[in-house]
């Protein structure tokens, strides 16, 4: 968040490819978010992730650890219905408030573990408002078989 807002709200759509050497659809699904500041150390956020067979809640915690004026970095955990997972979240400001992330995580994808690499960028557009692009590729047991690739697209709000 930008470091005035302590609050944000946001909206987002993925797209997941079908893995190597199998036939199957691309999936997609919805994510909502709200993400509140409960102290200066701590991040708090309810999250919802939905698609048109299933509905997901949970809640994260993120502790931002280093914050300069072009780089900042964190850890943070999550866990709802159907999953869990902690990620060491970092960003490198490009100019003004638009800046490149990445949060490199372990998390599972059904009963199984999965690493999970995102890389994003997040454009600042008036005030608040935000657009977030994201490709995060993931393995589930770590095969080269169970690869998916992730793009992402979000609305922001912060305030």
């Amino acid at each position: 968040m930008m470091s005035e807002a302590t609050r944000e709200l946001g909206l987002g759509t993925v797209a997941v490819s079908p893995r190597p050497y199998v036939d199957e659809p691309w999936q997609h699904a919805g994510q909502l978010w709200f993400t509140t500041r409960a102290a200066s150390w701590l991040n708090v956020s309810g999250i919802a992730a939905f698609d048109p067979e299933a509905l997901g809640v949970g809640v994260g915690a993120a502790v931002p650890i280093l914050r300069f004026s072009r780089f900042a970095a964190g850890v943070e955990a999550d866990a709802g219905y159907g999953w869990a997972g902690a990620a060491l979240p970092m960003a490198f400001r490009l100019f003004d408030q638009n800046w490149i992330y990445g949060a490199p995580r372990v998390t599972n994808i059904g009963i199984y573990p999965a690493l999970v690499l995102p890389i994003g960028l997040s454009v600042h557009v008036d005030k608040g408002a935000f657009v977030r692009l994201e490709y995060q590729p993931s393995w589930t047991n770590l095969q080269a078989y169970e690869l998916r690739h992730h793009l992402g697209a979000a609305l922001a709000v912060q305030w």
